[in-house]
């Protein structure tokens, strides 16, 4: 599998420097020179799992996105003046859940444009997402909205920015799930 490729602009604001990565766990993705733009992503392990997120300025978010430790790309908080990244492989979205406790406003806006490209939507391969366990029912509903939208399914929930056992069974469902997309997608094809 060919490394993740992005088309953004240079140094945007969206970018989660590889470095910033490595100090929280040192299993980030390196960046190359032989890669197409500055910014791709080239994890150690090209079959590793991407993660498309979106952290509000608490980066509660942000923070259990870097504890996986997969290659990560920011969709921008202020969207008048970062542009939205477009992605050319497979990821999961990673969102926190607002709303207070409803559907209404339960998905970030910034979320929905970078769904809203087409482009972007139908590389989404499944969606974790973080919550408030005060929300009662709506807790995580995020999930559950994209998923719908998006016909994928929720992989993970967690409150606030996740415990250590959150994050080892996120990222081991998404290893997993990585690991059937590579075999679905690199399997061959039965004979007539």
């Amino acid at each position: 599998m060919p490394p993740m490729q992005l088309t953004i602009p240079p140094q945007p604001a969206n970018f989660v420097a590889p470095e910033t990565l490595k100090l929280a766990n040192g299993l980030a993705p390196q960046l190359t020179q032989e890669a197409d733009s500055p910014y791709d992503f080239v994890p150690d392990n090209p079959s590793s799992p991407r993660i498309v997120f979106f952290s509000s300025i608490s980066e509660n978010t942000w923070r259990f996105a870097v504890k996986l430790g997969f290659p990560a790309v920011r969709i921008p908080v202020y969207e008048r003046r970062d542009p939205q990244p477009l992605v050319n492989e497979p990821y999961v979205i990673l969102v926190p859940t607002y709303g207070g406790g409803n559907t209404h406003g339960a998905v970030p806006k910034q979320a929905i444009h970078f769904l809203n490209i087409k482009a972007n939507r139908d590389l989404c391969v499944g969606v974790m997402s973080s919550g408030q366990k005060n929300f009662g029912k709506y807790y995580c509903i995020a999930a559950d909205i994209i998923a719908r939208k998006c016909g994928v399914r929720p992989l993970y929930r967690f409150e606030l920015m996740g415990t250590p056992e959150d994050v080892r069974r996120a990222r081991e469902g998404m290893e997993e799930l990585w690991q059937s997309q590579i075999l679905r997608h690199h399997s061959p094809e039965p004979k007539a």
